[in-house]
């Protein structure tokens, strides 16, 4: 993963970019409101995740994954509105997806286009 500078983001400031060095230079952009909004009002426990495989009519197919860290105790329901804002910096700043946060957020994102069919475990790993 190669680490990238501290982008703001509509009063959001977006940190810890990191770009996939392999992977599918196709876009992933078309599904990012898809994820973080079907995610969004999920209860997470700290140090789980909340993550979907998003199938293209062909190709490709979008691997979302929100990573809860333990900032905080308890459940938190999954929230969009930081969601958006961090999957489209990574969208925007790397090539074969990535991941990033938002400040002061417990969610680390990443996003990543494949070829691989959703149905197709051991080809999403």
């Amino acid at each position: 993963m190669v680490a990238l500078a501290v982008v703001p983001c509509l009063a959001q400031e977006i940190t810890n970019i990191g770009c996939f060095s392999t992977g599918s230079t196709e876009s992933c952009t078309t599904f990012i409101d898809q994820f973080c909004g079907d995610t969004s009002g999920l209860p997470v426990l700290p140090e789980d995740n909340v993550s979907m495989c998003i199938p293209g009519e062909a190709f490709p197919t979008g691997l979302f994954t929100a990573f809860r860290e333990q900032f905080t105790t308890g459940i938190l329901e999954f929230n969009a509105d930081n969601c958006v804002p961090a999957l489209q910096a990574v969208e925007t700043a790397c090539a074969l997806g990535g991941s990033a946060r938002v400040s002061g957020d417990d969610f680390f994102f990443t996003v990543q286009a494949t070829s691989a069919n959703c149905d197709d475990t051991t080809a999403l790993v």
